[in-house]
């Protein structure tokens, strides 16, 4: 399941976030889905959303849109889980 980046930027744009990102994870973790997060763009909103428990986060501040070609060579460099989301897969675009 995905949370669209609209709900993501509230995180950081309130004052306290909207229990709603948090009580969508929570929902689809009910479900016995995996959550990504998408259009993550600060630290502040990796931060909210591993403690929230997100499964995967995508976004500009994980990895700029790339050529196929460069993302294959980036896989080769990263190890399978990089800890960013506590061992959780990241998912970095592809142009």
């Amino acid at each position: 399941m995905k949370i669209d980046q609209s709900f993501i930027r509230e995180i950081v744009d309130r004052a306290t976030p909207s229990p709603l990102v948090s009580s969508t994870i929570a929902m689809a973790h009910g479900l016995g889905l995996i959550i990504v997060a998408e259009g993550v763009e600060t630290a502040d909103q990796l931060q909210f959303l591993t403690a929230s428990g997100c499964d995967r986060a995508q976004g500009y501040l994980l990895g700029r849109p790339m050529p196929a070609a460069d993302f294959r060579h980036v896989l080769r460099l990263r190890p399978r889980h990089d800890g960013a989301l506590g061992g959780r897969s990241v998912i970095l675009p592809v142009a």
